[in-house]
Parts: C-alpha cells; structure tokens; sequence
C-alpha cells in the first residue's frame, strides 16, 4: 500500500546537468544523490521508521515521494509505523475508491 505525493520540478533536471559537468560525473549520479537527499528530508519529517522513498522523474523531473505500509493479516501489527492490519487497509481501499468514485478520476491523481 502506497501513499504518494508528485511535483514536476523541470529545474531540479537543469540543476543535475550542472553540476554533473561542473564536476566531471555522471548525470544518473547526481539524480540518485538528490533522490537520496529527498527521501532522507520525507523521513526527517514525516518520521524516521518510516519506508519513505523519492524518485525523480528523468524527463520531466517529476519528484515522486512515497510512503510504503506493509499489509499484514495478524493484529495487533508488529510496527505502526511499517505496518497496517489487512482489514483496515480494506477498509481504507473501500473509502477510497468511494471517494474516487463521488470525485471522479480527477481526483485519482
């Protein structure tokens, strides 16, 4: 179960391309780094034991930050922060294709 958030961020590209010349390196490296520096900000502030993930889109720069939660069948869930009981992810998947559904598909994005 994932929850994600997407900005499209054209300038975080530019930035990568010059500082990759700038410092003779790879592009791809200087992506990644940024990537790593995002999800480490997400964890900071949305908590550390959290499996917060970034990623930048390589051709629109499209920041994806997404926060994973494992669905496990046994109550109560060893972790909190990692994990969500499968009947409350049913519940919550049911709300939110409710939700879906009364906003239209507009509101899937």
């Amino acid at each position: 179960m994932a929850v994600d958030i997407a900005i499209a961020r054209p300038e975080l590209l530019q930035v990568a391309d010059a500082v990759a010349r700038e410092k003779m390196i790879e592009r791809e490296e200087v992506l990644e780094a940024m990537e790593q520096a995002i999800q480490k900000a997400g964890r900071a502030k949305y908590g550390l034991e959290k499996d917060i993930r970034a990623t930048i889109d390589r051709k629109d720069g499209r920041v994806k930050l997404e926060r994973f939660t494992e669905v496990v069948e046994a109550e109560p869930v060893e972790s909190e922060a990692t994990q969500i009981p499968l009947r409350i992810a049913q519940k919550n998947q049911a709300w939110h294709s409710a939700w879906r559904i009364h906003r239209g598909p507009a509101a899937a994005n």
